[in-house]
């Protein structure tokens, strides 16, 4: 029999979470605004959970805003409570991951509850953003997606289960350049799978909350990540259509027996227009099947099919989102004067390939994405995708100059950013033709170029000769 011991008087216990002398002692109360815990102070509410209530504060040295999450007063006697906040804590700790949220520090209040002093996420959770804006589209929230699978797949490298995902653990920030970032928050019920701690819940124990668990959850199975993976499918379909992929229900227990026996809900049930989106729905399908060796049981699987869904199913989205995201007003009338020729310019090829089977592979749009916001520091003048390569010429100035010199630096930043991919690159100098799509044209110039991509080892850019020692690089042809 596991002895529990009392948090008022440190009394060993055989049952109870509190001893009796202490039941009826005052509790800590929960912070007050303008309290300081640590070296922050409190300054509003900002939630209230089951488990703690959230603070916004400041801290008081560098004035840097921080979330401050307090457990519960009539939680804090629970001593499996207390160690799922502990156990919150250590997670955190363990983990730094820019889907995560950052944890600064932690301890225990001179009322005797425990906190912890978290990043502040400006914005909104995902229950927040489909109540007040409805379903997402498509290629937002495949594209918020891939980040919750991004931070998955750093939780489960580290022995690490979730087991409470839900629209109110995704916070998603709006940046200033009109992206989106989420945040992975709380882990108060993760399940750490190697044996470092004492299990919290036994065989056939339930944690999590019901309408996003899986079956092996609702029937207190032994959890692996591919739990995690069916309620983040069951997360995907709510974002993309506003409710849930099992008949809505009061009764838990009659939710339960959907998740357990009844197919998942199609998307063209939502709206028709998902019936261009086969991809879409057929990851879906391997993130909610019944059974978890049915499913995709890795993180890092669903982000390659949803990468692979960018470049099919969404492609068209993706061409239109970045064609809004990189004209601005002063560029639209412009564009109608844009340059039928390059004379003297420079012509970059990139050639993908997947690190893993080594294969050719057409460059993701978040790869082309990095690669653009550095090379748009030169006069890009034409630019183009097609099979494993993308084109970029440049009209020959200073700012695409130093571009040149810097993409041996932007190729090791590639690789660091995106180790599942290898980036080789060959740069050619000389007149190039630009068709009316803004596509450089076929000649020699752009002939080279490929060549030199083609012979270029993972991480080099290959230059001719001459060009090389001109500028001073020493990958040369």
């Amino acid at each position: 029999m596991s002895e529990n011991t009392c948090p008022k008087c440190g009394k060993k216990l055989s049952f109870g979470n509190v001893c009796a002398a202490c039941a009826g002692a005052k509790l800590g109360s929960e912070p007050s605004i303008g309290q300081r815990i640590g070296n922050v102070r409190i300054e509003s509410k900002i939630a209230t959970g089951g488990m703690a209530i959230v603070y916004l504060g400041q801290q008081e040295l560098t004035g840097r805003k921080v979330a401050v999450k307090v457990m519960r007063p009539e939680r804090q006697v629970s001593l499996r409570d207390r160690e799922y906040f502990s156990r919150e804590a250590q997670a955190l700790g363990e983990i730094r991951h820019p889907h995560l949220v950052e944890l600064y520090s932690a301890g225990i209040t001179a009322d005797g509850l425990n906190y912890m002093v978290l990043e502040y996420v400006p914005g909104r959770t995902l229950r927040q953003m489909v109540e007040e804006d409805g379903a997402l589209q498509p290629l937002r929230c495949v594209r918020l997606f891939r980040q919750l699978l991004l931070a998955l797949e750093a939780v489960h490298a580290n022995g690490i289960i979730h087991r409470d995902l839900k629209p109110d653990n995704l916070l998603i920030e709006p940046l200033p350049n009109g992206k989106e970032r989420l945040r992975l928050a709380d882990l108060g019920l993760v399940k750490f799978t190697e044996r470092r701690m004492r299990p919290l819940t036994g065989h056939g124990m339930t944690v999590g909350t019901p309408c996003y668990m899986s079956p092996e959850q609702v029937r207190g199975e032994k959890l692996d990540p591919a739990s995690d993976i069916y309620s983040t499918g069951v997360l995907m379909f709510e974002a993309l259509t506003s409710y849930l992929p099992y008949p809505e229900e009061k009764s838990v227990d009659k939710l339960l027996d959907h998740i357990l026996d009844t197919k998942p809900a199609k998307l063209t049930r939502a709206d028709k227009k998902f019936e261009r989106l086969p991809g879409v729905q057929r990851l879906l399908d391997l993130l909610m099947a019944k059974e978890p060796f049915e499913r995709l049981t890795t993180a890092r699987a669903v982000i390659e099919n949803i990468d692979n869904i960018l470049e099919t199913d969404l492609k068209d989205d993706v061409e239109e989102a970045f064609k809004a995201h990189s004209v601005d007003e002063d560029s639209v009338d412009a564009a109608e004067d844009a340059p039928s020729a390059a004379d003297n310019g420079i012509l970059v090829v990139f050639r993908c390939l997947n690190r893993a089977s080594r294969e050719e592979i057409s460059p993701p749009p978040q790869l082309l994405r990095h690669l653009r916001a550095f090379l748009e520091r030169g006069e890009v003048c034409c630019a183009q995708r097609g099979g494993a390569t993308a084109t970029f010429g440049f009209k020959r100035t200073e700012s695409s100059l130093k571009v040149t010199l810097g993409l041996p630096r932007l190729m090791v930043k590639v690789s660091q950013a995106f180790p599942e991919y290898e980036l080789g690159a060959g740069v050619s100098f000389g007149h190039f033709d630009i068709d009316e799509n803004g596509h450089p044209a076929d000649g020699e110039t752009l002939r080279q170029a490929r060549r030199l991509a083609l012979g270029a080892k993972p991480g080099q850019v290959l230059i001719p000769r001459g060009r090389a020692q001109e500028l001073g690089i020493f990958d040369q042809s």
